[in-house]
């Protein structure tokens, strides 16, 4: 999708895995190196990363991981309210071969409540492998 639409999207990765020649691959496929053991914390770095860039594209799993989990994690939420920009989620619905980018929404005070209404827009996707989804 991103090909396709010639549409450059940053992604997370482990500072660990940003080294050498894979690093540098890595970055030029828009990966950002995040140190997880630093004071100010994901969330932290990335309401920076956003402050400083002339234009920003994030993507990010809800669940924060690859593996399954039974619930998603806030922080896409907390930064996108801290950095106070919309989130446009995108659903990749395997069934019907689909990609649909939803409207853009900007986050409340209510984290509970807006991941409650995210939620409720994938009911109706059918993930890749729907037994890991939790």
């Amino acid at each position: 999708v991103m090909l396709a639409l010639r549409l450059k999207v940053t992604f997370l990765g482990k500072k660990s895995i940003f080294v050498g020649p894979f690093g540098s691959l890595l970055r030029k496929f828009g990966g950002m190196p995040i140190e997880r053991s630093n004071s100010n914390g994901v969330v932290g770095q990335l309401v920076c990363a956003f402050e400083d860039a002339e234009t920003m594209v994030l993507g990010l799993a809800p669940e924060g991981t690859r593996r399954k989990t039974k619930q998603w994690k806030t922080g896409f939420l907390i930064i996108a309210q801290q950095a106070k920009i919309p989130i446009v989620p995108v659903s990749l619905d395997f069934s019907k071969k689909q990609v649909e980018f939803l409207a853009e929404h900007y986050i409340t005070s209510d984290i509970a409540k807006e991941l409650s209404h995210f939620k409720q827009q994938f009911t109706a996707v059918c993930a890749k492998k729907p037994q890991s989804v939790g």
